[in-house]
């Protein structure tokens, strides 16, 4: 009779040996219903079955036969379990989405880089406004306020022909302005004389070229926005723009004019043995105007007194401040032949009344000149109030008269 293999079966987490078994099996019988044959059946769980057979009595023996489980099979089932979770289902709207976060503006946007949204939230109406004349006069467009109130704003092109249109308004339930409707269509030409450039606007960007330029000049003010913001700017714009913007980073000269007495005061407290002089006069409304203002401190008195030589030489220069006026010095010279700063003074005329308040003082502070001996030389012998004391001219004038 010919042999017949037993298929090797493989059970769950059990491996038969892989030695084929050879059985001498009756040929009158064909079927597995054997007492012999049962001993060699795998057992097998139910899922493990192959249930694509319908009806395993038709199949014969072959259809018996139970399918091997591969790597194959296994990888498939990861590959398909790692690509289930690789999928994002995305949330239902209405429930579990985030609501919509409306663009807010960036106030420190550099010029070249200003945007308009839809939806755009501001804090106030005067942010508004000023990101749109940034943003128009980044793109070289003149705009007009065609409504202005303090629930609504609409901005429209000053060309009547161009569809270009921004509205906001104020919204009541986050206590905002947003940009409700936007139309960011320019048919107009692009303009460099631009009327939204205002003084202000100007100003904000000149205080910052002033603090790193103080020697900042009108025509180069001119040539920097030209290049950089592609806007010229009139001669008046400039004018008073780079006024305002050194009167923020140096001062206002009219408020510190108004502290004379305070800082009067404060240098008779920090220097104790110096002199410090007022000349006011009275007005019909009760207030004093200063008109006269000198000091000589006590460090310049000590050291004109110990190291220089008796020589005083007097002059005046005229003073391109906010209320202009005149200066009045008294000036030495030390052994190395340098100037030595005495005693100075500040007047709103240069006059002979002026000159004599001025020396009487100075007499005061530098003493007797028969003690002392003292030289005086003015600019072409101004001073005729002390007719003791020897005036001579200035070398230089001597030799070019």
């Amino acid at each position: 009779m010919p042999r017949r293999y037993i298929t090797r079966s493989q059970g769950w987490r059990k491996q038969v040996s892989k030695e084929p078994v050879h059985l001498n099996v009756d040929s009158s019988s064909d079927s597995y219903e054997s007492a012999e044959d049962n001993l060699y059946k795998s057992h097998m769980p139910l899922d493990c079955v192959d249930s694509s057979s319908d009806n395993d009595d038709d199949a014969g023996p072959s259809s018996n036969r139970k399918k091997r489980k591969t790597d194959n099979d296994d990888d498939k089932g990861k590959k398909k379990a790692i690509n289930d979770e690789d999928f994002f289902t995305p949330p239902d709207f209405e429930d579990d989405a985030d609501p919509a976060v409306n663009p807010i503006f960036n106030d420190a946007a550099k010029f070249g880089h200003v945007r308009l949204e839809l939806g755009m939230e501001f804090t106030t109406r005067d942010a508004f406004k000023k990101w749109v004349k940034n943003y128009t006069l980044q793109e070289g467009r003149g705009v007009r306020y065609k409504k202005n109130d303090t629930t609504r704003c609409r901005v429209v092109c000053k060309n009547e022909d161009c569809p270009w249109m921004v509205f906001c308004s104020y919204n009541k339930s986050n206590g905002c302005w947003h940009i409700k409707t936007f139309n960011d269509d320019h048919t107009c030409e692009r303009i460099f004389k631009n009327r939204c450039a205002t003084r202000s606007w100007v100003n904000d960007i000149l205080v910052k070229k002033v603090r790193k330029l103080p020697t900042f000049r009108h025509c180069k003010v001119f040539n920097y926005f030209k290049a950089k913001n592609g806007i010229k700017l009139s001669r008046t714009t400039i004018i008073r723009a780079l006024g305002d913007a050194r009167k923020i980073v140096r001062g206002d000269e009219a408020a510190e004019y108004a502290k004379l007495r305070d800082y009067a005061e404060e240098l008779l407290r920090s220097n104790s043995s110096s002199t410090v002089k007022l000349g006011v006069s009275p007005m019909p409304n009760g207030e004093g105007v200063i008109e006269r203002f000198y000091v000589y401190l006590d460090g310049c008195k000590k050291g004109f007194m110990g190291g220089c030589r008796p020589l005083v030489g007097l002059d005046g220069a005229f003073l391109k401040t906010y209320y202009r006026g005149w200066l009045l010095c008294a000036m030495g010279q030390d052994a190395n032949y340098h100037v030595y700063p005495i005693a100075w003074a500040i007047v709103h005329i240069e006059n002979k009344d002026n000159w004599k308040w001025f020396l009487e003082l100075l007499h005061e502070d530098i003493r007797d000149q028969t003690e002392h001996g003292w030289c005086f030389i003015s600019d072409v012998q101004k001073v005729t109030y002390m007719l003791q004391l020897e005036s001579r001219y200035m070398i230089l004038r001597t030799i070019l008269n």
